[in-house]
């Protein structure tokens, strides 16, 4: 029957999500682990409510601290969590920031 794993667009299997990655020259995002993300225009501790309110309305994003000082946002995802690129630069979009590079650190051993 195979991994069925749900996206903004809709719930699709997983083997999909992969081959739809591959069509559009994307990287399909391992699960889990932690991202690291420059997350531009916010510049003050206030304005990180709203941030930090849309990212962790992702699906599967676990935790979310925002460094100030160096405009990092730092998410922990669920082990089995497919989370990709461009869910993390639409929510801070829609938190009216501008996204900017995303770093993945794959979970441990």
């Amino acid at each position: 029957m195979g991994a069925w794993t749900a996206m903004a667009g809709g719930v699709v299997r997983a083997g999909a999500v992969v081959a739809l990655a591959i069509v559009l020259g994307a990287e399909a995002p391992a699960p889990g682990g932690t991202v690291e993300m420059t997350v531009l225009g916010v510049v003050s501790p206030s304005a990180t409510f709203g941030l930090t309110r849309h990212l962790l309305g992702i699906p599967g994003v676990k935790t979310m601290r925002f460094d100030l000082q160096h405009g990092l946002a730092t998410m922990q995802l669920a082990p089995d969590a497919m989370v990709t690129d461009e869910q993390l630069r639409e929510a801070v979009r829609g938190a009216a920031y501008t996204p900017g590079d995303i770093r993945r650190i794959p979970p441990g051993p």
